[in-house]
């Protein structure tokens, strides 16, 4: 969370969590991931209670799966940016041969009795 005085400059902000206007030498907290602000006691009193933005429910904390799921859409995204869509065609193809073949493996084994 980010703090900083309203100045002249800033643009109106309304506290969702007072319902009232943040004025000229107020203090505003900006939440990091969603960049909404309020009054800092007003969001800071929220957060004793719940771990997301009052206004877009947005996760205030950053927990170790969420890290682990960047990180795999990250290698992801790098796989396939390196070798195209080529690889994930193959990875397609194989997935569906095998299916199809253990599919077809299967009915034959349960069909034998006939």
């Amino acid at each position: 969370m980010t703090v900083k005085e309203v100045g002249v400059d800033c643009s109106q902000v309304n506290c969702i969590v007072c319902l009232s206007e943040v004025a000229l030498g107020d203090r505003l907290a900006v939440l990091e991931r969603c960049k909404h602000g309020f009054h800092v006691d007003c969001v800071e009193a929220w957060l004793k209670d719940h771990p997301n933005c009052p206004l877009c429910r947005t996760s205030v904390f950053v927990s170790g799966a969420d890290v682990q799921h960047r990180a795999y859409l990250k290698k992801s995204f790098e796989i396939i940016a390196r070798y195209g869509f080529h690889v994930v065609e193959i990875i397609a193809g194989w997935l569906t041969k095998s299916f199809s073949q253990g599919l077809q493996s299967s009915i034959s084994e349960s069909c034998n009795y006939l």
